[in-house]
C-alpha cells in the first residue's frame, strides 16, 4: 500500500494531492456531516459544482491538509484548517498541526484563541493568545514557502531591520496570533481555505488582516472560485496599514 506522503495526483493548477487529503477530507465532512448537519460544508477536495452548492450565510471552510507541499517534503509545517463563515467573515477556527502536536481554537467574535500543546507527549500546556503592539516597526516578517511572491519580497526593502522568515501551510497566522512575527504579506496564490481558519485565530488574538484594498476579506459566494486576492495579514491593524501603504509602492 502506497504511503500517505506520496503524490496521488496533480490537480489543474498544479497543486499536489496525497492519499491523505483525501483520507483527511472523507473524515472530516463525515463527523460534519453528524455534528452540523444543517450547516453546508466547502472542502478545497471537492468539485467545484459541490463547492457552489452553498448559497447560504453560514457554511463551513475545510483545508483538510494545508500545506501538502510541505507534506511531502517531510516537513512538519502542515495543517488541517476547519472554520466556520458567517455572513462573509470567519467567525470560529481550528487549526492542528499533527506533526508538531498543537491545537488551536479560536472564536473571533469572543476575541478568544486557545492554544492546546497537550497532544504532544511531554506535558501540555493551555494559554490564552493575546496581542499587544508596542513595536514602531514590524521585527519579523513571515512569507510562504511554497507561494513567494515578488511584490511580497519587495516589500521587505521597506523594512530592513525585520528578519524575515519562510514557513508553510496556516502556520504563519499561528506565528502571527503566537507574537512570533509581525507581518505576512501574500500578494497571490491562496484560496479561502487557506486563510479562513488563520484570519479567524488572528482576530481572535487581536491581530488584523486586510486585502489590498484597506478592507476586510469577504468569504463565500461572491467569488465564484473561492481564491483570495492579496492580503496583508498582522498583529495590529496599525501595523499593517502601514505596510499597506509600503506594498502599494512595491
Amino acid at each position: 500500500m502506497a504511503s500517505s506522503r506520496t503524490l496521488l495526483e496533480t490537480k489543474r493548477d498544479g497543486s499536489p494531492v496525497t492519499p491523505a487529503d483525501m483520507a483527511s477530507d472523507k473524515a472530516i465532512r463525515t463527523v460534519l456531516a453528524g455534528l452540523l448537519p444543517d450547516i453546508p460544508v466547502v472542502s478545497e477536495e471537492m468539485t467545484a459544482e459541490e463547492m457552489l452548492a452553498t448559497s447560504r450565510k453560514a457554511f463551513i471552510l475545510v483545508d483538510p491538509l494545508d500545506g501538502t507541499k510541505e507534506y511531502l517534503a517531510n516537513r512538519n509545517d502542515f495543517a488541517i484548517c476547519i472554520a466556520l463563515i458567517e455572513s462573509g467573515r470567519p467567525r470560529t477556527g481550528v487549526i492542528l498541526a499533527p506533526a508538531m502536536g498543537k491545537l488551536w481554537i479560536a472564536d473571533a467574535a469572543a476575541s478568544e484563541v486557545l492554544l492546546d500543546d497537550s497532544l504532544c507527549i511531554r506535558p501540555g500546556t493551555r494559554k490564552i493568545l493575546t496581542l499587544t503592539d508596542d513595536q514602531q516597526a514590524p521585527r519579523t516578517i513571515i512569507m510562504s514557502r511554497s507561494h513567494q511572491d515578488e511584490r511580497s519580497v519587495r516589500l521587505h526593502s521597506h523594512f530592513p531591520a525585520a528578519h524575515q522568515v519562510s514557513m508553510g501551510a496556516a502556520l504563519k497566522f499561528a506565528a502571527l496570533a503566537g507574537g512570533t512575527a509581525c507581518l505576512y504579506p501574500r500578494g497571490s496564490g491562496s484560496m479561502e481555505w487557506d486563510t479562513a481558519a488563520g484570519e479567524a485565530l488572528l482576530l481572535a488574538a487581536g491581530g488584523c488582516m486586510l486585502t489590498e484594498n484597506g478592507q476586510p476579506m469577504v468569504y463565500g459566494k461572491r467569488k465564484r472560485d473561492f481564491r483570495n486576492g492579496p492580503f496583508i495579514a498582522g498583529i495590529s491593524e496599525r501595523m499593517v496599514r502601514a505596510a499597506l501603504v509600503q506594498w502599494a509602492a512595491c
